[in-house]
């Protein structure tokens, strides 16, 4: 980063001090990312890793000027530094359906970094910040009387370094030339527009027509002990917690490939694209690729929990038992997460950890929201009781399945069977990866 990164010429001082700073900055993150999120597994780490090669393989002028990181992170992105880093999201891998949808994200990225938009956005920005229109309108809004500071916000995050990075012409730009990088290559250049759908339909779910995302709470909570529709029906009136936002509960990170302008105008280029420049080979066709993505999912998962983002989840571990309702793993990440919200309920710092409803988000998830804002602490005894009557944990010594059945005897307030539960555990696996998530009491 610091050797591709140089400080235009005559530039002034402050300028040289900004553009250093960045940069620096910018080395740090991508150094921390590695570090602490980087995947180094033995399976989905060099699948993503073969795609990338036959990508650098069809481009030999991109060989040797990129590098492909895979991270642990359940966010659906995938983003280039301007030292040729990609950075490539398990949760973007986890959605994802084969490599041709794959590859061209990489094509995408592999874009930005061969028109070297990263540095064309921090000469952007800089120039933006020093000149004399930049001081004069700040000037002038530092005076203003009314709403103040949030003119300022507004400000400067027209003119942040993220706004300035996916202005409409750079994407433009990456998609142009990703898409010929991609048509080098012998991937079914018609998954270009799949992957892009795709992407609108993470970012936005509850714009998809016809997506299903049917969760029936019912078949998971619903028992003689728990009245469901009682608890689901209004956040507002039974919970303190039943807040309801305009935007997701991850919209602080607003950082996706789909929130590059104009979904709906890439799409209508792509097609274009995809007529003048035909593919330069037959379509692979990839096997395992189903194989691939449970474990990216199952990854992708794992990370949420990771997080906190404990409701969450707990939503898609239970779209995902809709489809595998033997899944030892996702019964145990349910039972987990109602244990982990439950202990932040009685820690009083329930409203850090549970999300907000939001119109953009699946109906289903916001009744679930409902549903575990309205709860008392005692409240999670019966809804876990419930729960593993519907879906109960099967008989296995597994990390997840013995500390699942630890939240669940904690749950029910059943202290010989967590005392059990919690012996089994740690006698197995003494530096498991639960043990500070589920064993660590809160304050």
């Amino acid at each position: 980063m610091r050797q591709r990164l140089t400080v235009p010429p005559n530039v002034s001082a402050a300028y040289r001090k900004d553009f250093l700073e960045i940069v620096e900055s910018s080395a740090k993150n991508s150094y921390q990312i590695v570090r602490q999120q980087a995947i180094l597994d033995t399976i989905i780490a060099p699948y993503l890793q073969g795609i990338f090669n036959k990508v650098l393989h069809a481009n030999k002028e991109m060989e040797g000027k990129a590098t492909l990181v895979l991270t642990k992170s359940p966010i659906e992105n995938a983003y280039a530094l301007a030292d040729g880093t990609i950075f490539f999201n398990i949760g973007l891998l986890a959605e994802l359906e084969n490599e041709s949808q794959i590859a061209f994200i990489l094509c995408h990225e592999l874009a930005h970094v061969k028109l070297k938009h990263m540095e064309q956005g921090i000469v952007e920005y800089l120039e933006t910040v020093h000149s004399k229109a930049f001081k004069k309108q700040y000037s002038q809004l530092a005076r203003e009387k009314y709403n103040r500071s949030a003119k300022i916000a507004t400000f400067f995050e027209e003119k942040s370094l993220s706004h300035l990075y996916h202005k409409r012409s750079l994407e433009k730009q990456a998609d142009s030339v990703g898409f010929l990088l991609f048509t080098k290559t012998n991937y079914d250049p018609g998954q270009a527009a799949t992957a892009l759908k795709i992407l609108a339909r993470v970012d936005d779910p509850a714009a998809v027509p016809n997506l299903n995302l049917n969760l029936n709470l019912n078949t998971f909570f619903g028992c003689p002990n728990f009245t469901l529709d009682t608890y689901i029906k209004s956040g507002k009136e039974t919970s303190i917690f039943g807040a309801v936002s305009d935007e997701s509960p991850f919209a602080s990170n607003k950082d996706t490939l789909q929130t590059h302008p104009d979904i709906d105008k890439r799409l209508r280029f792509i097609a274009e694209l995809e007529r003048s420049m035909p593919a330069t080979g037959a379509a692979i066709e990839a096997e395992g690729d189903n194989k691939v993505k449970a474990i990216c999912q199952r990854e992708a998962l794992q990370s949420w929990f990771d997080a906190q983002n404990y409701d969450y989840a707990a939503y898609k571990a239970l779209l995902q038992l809709q489809q595998h309702p033997e899944s030892n793993y996702l019964r145990g990440i349910v039972m987990l997460s109602l244990y982990a919200m439950q202990q932040h309920l009685k820690a009083h710092t329930f409203s850090e950890i549970l999300s907000v409803e939001s119109p953009s988000q699946p109906e289903s998830f916001n009744q679930l929201i409902r549903l575990f804002g309205s709860l008392e602490t005692s409240a999670y005894k019966n809804l876990s009781q419930c729960f593993h009557e519907a879906a109960p944990l099967r008989s296995a010594t597994d990390e997840y399945t013995l500390a699942a059945r630890y939240a669940l005897a904690r749950l029910q307030d059943d202290v010989s069977a967590a005392a059990e539960a919690k012996n089994a555990y740690t006698s197995r696996f003494k530096l498991g990866r639960l043990q500070a998530a589920i064993f660590s009491e809160l304050p």
